[in-house]
Formats: C-alpha cells, structure tokens, sequence
C-alpha cells in the first residue's frame, strides 16, 4: 500500500482505521527510502494528515529529512500495531554475496522460536564472522518479515541448516559443543579457555533455555555474570557478550598478547 498513498482519495483515506492509516504512512515511508522520492514523502505526509488528524511525529530541526524517514517509519510502525525493528533498505547485491567466515564456530539453537531473535543472530553472525546457523525448529521460516528485518540482509548470504534431531546431531559432531547456559558446573567466560580448535555454541530458549538433556551432552557450559536482581538476558544480547568475548581472545592470541 506504500505507493498507493500517493493517488488515495480524501474519501478513502478518512474512511480507513488508524491503525491503517499509521500501516500506510510505514510502508509509505519504505517506498520513499527506497525510491529517494524524500521530498514526496513530506508532501503527501502533510496533506494526509490534514486529511483526518492522527498521531504523528514532528521531525526535530537538527535532524535531516533523509534520515529522518526511519524515523517515521519506526513511528507509524509501532502505532499500527506491527513490530519495530530497524528499517534499511533493501540491495540487490546482497544477494550475490559469498560468505568467508573468520571464525570456524558453528552456531546451534535449541528451539529458539521467536523470529525477531533468529534474524538478530544472524546479524551477530555476519559481525562475529562466525561459520553458519544450525537449528532444530521444524517449521521456522527464515522468510518470515521480523526474522528478515532484524537480519538485515545477513540471512541471504550466512548458511542456515535445518537438523531434525538436535540430540543426535551433537552426539556426533566431531567438535566440541559449548552450552550459553548458567548451570551447577558451567564456568564464567572470564575464566573460560575458549577451544583452540573448531567448536559449536549452543543458544537455548527463550524461556527455559538449554534443554536439560542437551545440557548432559555438552562438552562444557559457560555463564555470563551478572550483578543485579533479575540474572537474565535476552538471548541475543547474551550472544553478542560471549561472541564479542571469543572475538577479543582470538584476536589478542593472533597478536600474542597474554592476558592478565
């Protein structure tokens, strides 16, 4: 409906929801990006409003009209009722893209359901230079427009796997298998001795986390400290702490600087 706005009615668009409306003026905002039609963008903005009066979002003055269209996107977005996430837009090239991981670390999901939280790993994969994407959750669709909009291109070109029997899979890997996961015995990463050789790491649910029973066949597990009541985090940002951890040790033993 993006282009739409551009020859709707006044008769039609008073007629629509507000949250249609706020739908429309998000995709609207995703066509100008991707057409540089800016200037257009504000026009017709400006006129739709006027139109029948919704929330709307005022551009701060040091802000530039350009830039300033993810945020209304991020805006209209939220007021429709769909998620937010950060909008870029799309390149075909990215399509061509061969990956060259610098990292041979697999990166395996114990039944991570939430799209949003695939396609964030995915991005720390493409930062971290990790090797691929393995996971166990039949039915995931790596399509799906959440999972692609926090992914920000990086699923077109990271390997993604599907194994039907997670269990098995570990049990056989010729690798060591790592636990992201807080348990009896795991070890904080500060005193973890990360592999010198090829390893995987396993992120588990959202909820529970690491199944019990993947948690016996890991070779070890490790736990990120934390200081204050809650002693949890979003397993994304868990991930970008132990990728970014794994990141700095690799470098400084590439540079042979000894730690501490």
């Amino acid at each position: 409906m993006g282009k739409s706005v551009k020859i709707i009615g006044k008769d039609k668009w008073i007629s629509l929801s507000p949250r249609q409306k706020h739908s429309a003026i998000a995709k609207f905002a995703i066509f100008c990006i991707n057409n540089n039609e800016v200037d257009d963008f504000f026009h017709h903005y400006n006129k739709l409003i006027a139109w029948a009066p919704i929330d709307r979002f005022y551009r701060p003055d040091w802000i530039g009209k350009e830039e300033s269209l993810e945020l209304f996107f991020s805006f209209h977005q939220k007021l429709s009722g769909q998620p937010i996430h950060y909008f870029r837009p799309e390149k075909d090239e990215d399509a061509n893209l061969i990956w060259t991981p610098k990292n041979d670390i697999s990166i395996l999901l114990d039944q991570v359901l939430t799209p949003y939280n695939v396609g964030s790993i995915l991005r720390l994969i493409d930062n971290f230079g990790f090797s691929e994407l393995i996971h166990s959750t039949k039915g995931l669709n790596i399509s799906n427009s959440n999972l692609k909009r926090a992914a920000m291109g990086t699923d077109q070109w990271i390997p993604i796997r599907y194994v039907s029997d997670l269990p098995n899979f570990i049990e056989n890997s010729k690798t060591p298998v790592i636990g992201l996961e807080k348990t009896d015995n795991s070890i904080p990463i500060m005193e973890w001795k990360i592999p010198d050789k090829p390893f995987n790491l396993i992120i588990g649910n959202e909820a529970y986390g690491i199944s019990k029973n993947i948690i016996d066949i890991c070779s070890e597990c490790v736990h990120i400290p934390m200081a204050g009541y809650k002693n949890s985090m979003n397993l994304s940002h868990a991930f970008a702490v132990i990728s970014f951890y794994i990141s700095i040790k690799k470098q400084n033993k590439l540079l042979n600087i000894v730690d501490i």
